[in-house]
């Protein structure tokens, strides 16, 4: 976190990145990355370590729902989409899948329209 705070915030991710890669079952490390490649649009990452993290905690709701804005934002809408139907198998009146679900058929609309 040094290295964050200090301006090396490149460096201070991949930092992080490496202990959880260390310990993949680490929700407080998960949530820097999540946090941090956040800031640094370091997408790929921050989908990368949610999935790794899902392998052991398949039914964490939050997560599979970040994982979702995560592809959502990426625009891979039916990935999205295939995380949230994993959210209701847990949770079918979870608003914030809802919302989300909603969000990706408008857009997939405006993607078919050509927008």
């Amino acid at each position: 976190m040094k290295f964050w705070e200090n301006g090396e915030r490149e460096k201070g991710f991949q930092i992080v990145c490496s202990a959880f890669n260390e310990d993949p079952d680490n929700k407080v490390v998960l949530d820097s990355i999540l946090r941090m490649g956040s800031w640094l649009k370091k997408t790929d990452e921050v989908e990368r370590s949610l999935r790794e993290y899902l392998k052991y905690h398949p039914a964490d709701i939050d997560s599979l729902i970040i994982l979702a804005e995560t592809l959502f934002d990426m625009r891979r809408l039916d990935q999205a989409e295939e995380e949230l139907q994993k959210v209701s198998l847990f949770d079918p009146e979870n608003q914030k899948a809802a919302d989300l679900k909603e969000a990706i058929k408008k857009e997939s609309g405006a993607m078919v329209e050509g927008r």
